[in-house]
């Protein structure tokens, strides 16, 4: 085997630094990216039971509506969260609905414990039942 040259030597040392580098820079971005995956995922069962308890305490809710008023700033976030910020004009429930459960977008309700029940068209329709599983 043939000796390597200087040269040779320093540029298959550049080479392995470079594959080190992009190497870690490749678990930097994997851990990024889980980092801010648990972070959504954090804010989302956050917001769920902020919603969950706003739909059962009217001063909690009037406390959010305040906050969530102060807070946003950018129309598209405003509009998304009209119904939040002015409950009169969105449709809602009947009034022992919001006091009792709050739904999710899929329409299950949950309880003042946060326990998921059928949503109202399976409860009235007892054959066409199906479990639902909070995940």
């Amino acid at each position: 085997m043939a000796r390597r040259t200087r040269a040779e030597l320093i540029a298959a040392l550049k080479e392995a630094e470079e594959q080190k580098r992009q190497r870690r820079l490749a678990l930097e971005a994997k851990e990024k990216q889980a980092t801010r995956k648990l972070d959504t995922r954090r804010k989302i069962i956050t917001g769920a039971a902020v919603l969950t308890h706003a739909s059962l305490d009217p001063n909690f809710a009037a406390a959010l509506r305040t906050a969530l008023d102060q807070a946003l700033t950018k129309p598209a976030d405003r509009e998304l969260l009209a119904d939040l910020l002015n409950p009169a004009a969105a449709p809602t429930g009947t009034a022992s609905d919001a006091q009792d459960t709050g739904t999710d977008a899929q329409g299950t309700a949950f309880d003042a414990q946060g326990t998921a029940s059928e949503p109202q068209a399976a409860q009235s329709a007892p054959s066409e039942q199906t479990e639902h599983h909070q995940g």
